[in-house]
């Protein structure tokens, strides 16, 4: 996730966005860690896109159905994404237009909540490529000085017929050529 902390010590007050909302996953997620407590889910998009894709889907049940009412959902606005695209294409001499492709409303608005302090962390990449998650994470927050970008996920395996054991996968599409510094 965003923090060094396991699950269970997360304070239940970090509030973390969803921008990728229109997946049922993704809605499910926020659901399940509100109901367990364990985070403050922000879901970014239309309420009503939202709502719809949550009722078209299987999982409907009182208590989830419940759960979803008490999710803050903030709606899209086009303002940072534009910040970030006039930003991108006078620095890479391209047009309005081309850095408007580069960069999804979603993301940008996600970034732009994340550097204001607006929210804790942001989890996305159902829907979105790696490319259009890191691009818009860099040129829309930045790096720490002496600091780069790696990709690595963790697999937790849940069946018993496998070991027990949490496994690190180094992303190529981020780290094309890894190297152990």
């Amino acid at each position: 996730m965003i923090s060094h902390l396991p699950l269970d010590q997360i304070p239940p007050w970090t509030r973390i966005l969803f921008p990728e909302s229109t997946d049922i996953r993704v809605i499910m997620a926020a659901i399940g860690l509100q109901i367990a407590g364990i985070i403050e889910p922000v879901l970014l998009g239309s309420q009503e896109a939202i709502i719809s894709t949550f009722r078209a889907s299987w999982y409907t049940d009182d208590e989830r159905r419940w759960a979803l009412e008490d999710i803050e959902i903030i709606p899209l606005d086009p303002n940072p994404q534009e910040t970030l695209v006039v930003e991108y294409s006078l620095k890479k001499w391209i047009s309005i237009d081309e850095a408007k492709k580069l960069f999804p409303l979603d993301l940008a608005q996600a970034a732009a909540f994340l550097r204001e302090w607006r929210v804790d962390g942001v989890v996305s990449g159902s829907i979105a490529t790696t490319a259009d998650v890191i691009r818009t994470g860099y040129y829309g927050l930045g790096l720490m000085p002496d600091h780069r970008i790696s990709g690595e996920f963790l697999m937790i395996p849940w069946e018993k017929s496998i070991q027990s054991d949490i496994y690190t996968i180094g992303d190529s599409a981020v780290t094309p050529e890894p190297s152990s510094n």
